[in-house]
């Protein structure tokens, strides 16, 4: 506030009893700052880009993923009439169909926890039992 009100005090000044060459030194550092503060922002903007393009990646995978677990439910139900639309034909049990279809969304899972870290491998590998009750 003071900084916006600095220009108009010095009109209240008597113009013989300003020092040109310490207000001149003042204005400098008032640019430094300045350049330092608008500096800040800009990293502040980016910074915001950035996770604003994170989110957003991780919105449209999130999309395509409950996409695929329609699907997949839908084949679940009736895996007679979807298995063969994606490559499996049901020549045994529906149960074996529907068995395979639960292992895919398994490693789906497991892929996806891992790729927003929220399993790491050696939980994922180990099989580890805390990795469904952390997520």
């Amino acid at each position: 506030m003071v900084v916006l009100l600095s220009p108009l005090l010095l009109l209240l000044v008597p113009v013989h009893a300003l020092d040109w060459q310490r207000l001149q030194t003042a204005s400098q550092a008032y640019g430094a700052t300045s350049a330092i503060v608008s500096a800040l922002a800009l990293c502040g903007v980016a910074a915001s880009l950035l996770v604003q393009a994170q989110q957003s990646r991780a919105n449209r995978l999130e999309m395509v993923r409950r996409y695929q677990l329609d699907l997949t439910q839908m084949a679940l139900e009736d895996p007679e009439t979807y298995m063969p639309c994606i490559g499996k034909l049901v020549e045994s049990p529906a149960t074996e169909a529907r068995q395979h279809l639960y292992c895919a969304s398994w490693l789906r899972f497991g892929q996806m926890g891992y790729e927003v870290g929220a399993i790491t491998c050696r939980q994922h590998v180990n099989n580890d039992p805390r990795v469904a009750s952390e997520i």
